[in-house]
């Protein structure tokens, strides 16, 4: 009788160990699930918000454009189409990234010289902020090669400076620069004058859909998908910032290899006719 109670309570046990195993297995696939799904309304999230930053300056440079033909100015009409020819390239970049993504195929890791892009996003950037913004350029001399890809430092580089001009209402200088950093490390950084934010505000800047505008005026995606490229990449983000003393974003991206850099960068024609 006592062997066989102890047979029953072992398979007892052994169903309700093969119960409790199927039930973990199924949360942890659900959670996994969800993971996924969250990952995936990030990165469409992040993508419209890049895209949308794209049209926008699409939309300025026609109105320029536009502006410049009924004044006959020649130049000025150029200049503007150059810029729209910049912006419509660089959302071709974006979504040949998609593209990638789509078919599960990894970013090949390159050397990028961050002080060479930030030279090729300057004039898209000037024609993109307001008039009551300045934007200064702060580089150490020679190439500052850093292992990423080039769309991704681009995407840091763009939302960090939207960012810092939705912090300044009534208009204020901008620093935006790299610098060589501890060994290992190249620094991007951008600096604003503006609002600055509190403690409880800075903690949960990278929060996706967090945003400190009334009224869903924005999608706080911009500094989400910023995190997003710079973990990427093996990097960190620093974030000082106080009320009225304006915030700065340190961007740590690992250095390449002194003598690596190559122009790895693809023009991708625009189709025409």
């Amino acid at each position: 009788g006592v062997l066989a109670l102890l047979a029953g309570l072992h398979r007892w046990r052994t169903r309700v160990l093969l119960a409790v195993s199927r039930r973990e297995k199924e949360l942890a696939e659900r959670s996994a699930q969800n993971r996924q799904l969250e990952a995936m309304g990030r990165l469409a999230g992040g993508v419209a918000h890049d895209v949308n930053n794209m049209l926008t300056a699409v939309r300025g440079q026609t109105d320029g454009a536009l502006d410049s033909l009924e004044r006959s100015d020649r130049d000025g009409a150029i200049e503007c189409l150059r810029g729209v020819l910049d912006a419509t390239e660089r959302t071709v970049r974006i979504t040949q990234q998609l593209l990638q993504l789509g078919r599960a195929r990894a970013v090949t890791p390159a050397a990028v010289d961050v002080s060479r892009l930030l030279s090729g996003l300057k004039p898209t950037l000037e024609r993109l902020v307001p008039d009551h913004v300045e934007l200064q350029w702060r580089r150490d001399p020679g190439p500052l090669p850093v292992v990423a890809d080039g769309t991704h430092v681009e995407q840091i580089v763009m939302n960090l400076v939207l960012n810092a001009v939705q912090a300044m209402p009534e208009g204020g200088i901008i620093d935006v620069g790299c610098a060589r950093a501890e060994p290992g490390w190249v620094r991007l950084f951008v600096s604003d004058e503006g609002l600055g934010m509190t403690e409880e505000t800075r903690k949960r800047i990278f929060e996706p859909f967090f945003s400190t505008k009334e009224g869903g005026e924005n999608t706080g995606l911009g500094l989400t998908v910023v995190l997003s490229a710079v973990e990427r990449w093996s990097g960190w983000c620093e974030v000082h910032s106080a009320l009225g003393l304006g915030t700065r974003f340190d961007v740590f991206l690992p250095a390449a290899e002194a003598g690596a850099f190559e122009d790895n960068e693809e023009k991708t024609p625009v189709p025409r006719g």
